[in-house]
């Protein structure tokens, strides 16, 4: 019903999807958002995390200071993508390379948290309160416990809680699947290094132009950009996971690393030891993380909740596409509640979001997969072969990169104005 109150939007999860929704939010007075995350603290930590050319123009969509807060994030700009093959007799074959036409950029994951919060009040956000459970009652109104024995009313619950979603359980509880995510096949180790330090250990060639790379080979694959406005670089290694693998982390020895680049050769050669050492060279006992997804989720609402970002369609990291999923998720959802000033809307206005938001950010997530496979020479019939890996990659970001989101977000608008007419 229409009411003179605000509508309550309440955001579990307070990493870079809610936060982004909690600023977007601040726009429309008919709402009110407050933002609570389960850790004492915000999010502090992290490696990298890339802003492609749609995640920039999600966050333009939304926020008027976007490119303030990705200046004061330290975000570098990249010159290109560049994939160059790194094992097999092809070593050095350049596979692709985006140019300056889906320019992304390279941030520190906690420095754009940091920036994304810096704006908003103080007493929206909330700390060491994790969700115990969601009452639901027949007006759609929900009630929200919390452990420490709280709870308070909400229109409307936006779960951004990440991977190990709480919200997300509560959500697919109707459909009897598990919420848990599944394995994603690969193992990666990372570390952050100052630039001159990967120079020397990388070769001078690789670092003439702010350009992220990527080395594809037999089972392997290296990618190294910079943060940190030039200062530090980020060096990841990612190798297939054995088949059955469940664990998700694990000491890694540098046996075990030299042994992923064997029939490397060539700058590849050079490139793999160069990462090894950095990787040791950061901790002497580093510890690697599998990847892990959400695949197959059949919806990502339930009456008035609602998941995005990681909680909804955690994705492989192959294209790149996870953060700016979360973004556009946002834009979207804060675009459609702007235009939602009465209660009885609410449903309607998700049901909306999750027809728009639903088979794109599958797509994305099932093309990430099959990139992943690309990258590391897995993929059938293709292999480390140069001409038929740049064959297989040929067109495959562009239905990420080139949707013109400001038409998308009036699609949305209109599809919300057609089902309450």
């Amino acid at each position: 019903m229409a009411t003179d109150s605000p509508i309550r939007v309440v955001i579990i999860g307070g990493g870079i999807a809610g936060a982004t929704l909690a600023n977007a939010l601040q726009a429309y007075p008919h709402i009110s958002a407050e933002l609570y995350e389960s850790a004492p603290e915000f999010p502090d930590s992290g490696l990298a995390v890339g802003l492609a050319m749609n995640a920039q123009s999600a966050l333009k969509q939304m926020l008027p200071n976007a490119d303030e807060i990705i200046e004061k994030s330290g975000a570098v700009p990249m010159k290109s993508t560049r994939l160059v093959l790194g094992s097999g007799p092809q070593t050095g074959a350049q596979i692709h390379d985006f140019a300056r036409s889906v320019q992304g950029k390279v941030v520190h994951r906690a420095a754009l948290l940091r920036e994304l919060l810096a704006p908003l009040p103080k007493s929206i956000l909330h700390t060491s309160k994790k969700l115990a459970h969601i009452d639901t009652f027949p007006s759609g109104s929900l009630t929200i416990h919390f452990t420490d024995l709280t709870s308070l009313p909400a229109d409307i619950l936006v779960g951004t809680d990440g991977i190990n979603s709480s919200v997300r359980a509560h959500v697919l509880e109707p459909t009897g699947l598990n919420p848990a995510p599944t394995p994603g096949g690969w193992w990666d180790v990372r570390t952050l290094v100052p630039i001159q330090r990967a120079r020397e250990a990388l070769g001078e060639e690789v670092y003439q132009e702010d350009r992220q790379y990527g080395w594809l080979g037999d089972r392997a694959f290296i990618m190294h950009d910079i943060i940190d406005g030039g200062d530090r670089a980020q060096i990841a290694i990612c190798w297939p996971t054995a088949e059955g693998e469940s664990r998700r982390k694990m000491e890694v020895a540098r046996e075990v690393l030299e042994a992923v680049f064997e029939g490397w050769e060539g700058t590849g050669e050079k490139v793999a030891k160069g990462a090894v050492e950095l990787i040791f060279e950061g901790s002497k006992t580093p510890i690697a993380y599998s990847f892990w997804e959400h695949r197959d989720t059949p919806s990502y609402i339930r009456g008035r909740t609602l998941i995005m970002g990681d909680a909804a369609h955690s994705m492989t990291p192959w294209q790149g596409a996870g953060a700016g999923q979360a973004i556009e998720d946002a834009m979207v959802l804060s675009a459609l509640l702007g235009q939602t000033k009465n209660t009885d809307h609410i449903e309607d206005t998700l049901k909306v979001w999750n027809e728009i938001r639903h088979p794109r950010t599958q797509k994305i997530n099932k093309s990430s997969k099959v990139t992943g496979q690309i990258f590391t020479g897995l993929m059938p019939d293709v292999g480390t072969n140069a001409e038929r890996m740049t064959e297989e990659l040929k067109g495959k970001w562009d239905f990420i990169y080139g949707l013109d989101l400001a038409k998308y977000r009036q699609e949305a608008l209109a599809m919300l104005e057609k089902r309450n007419s």
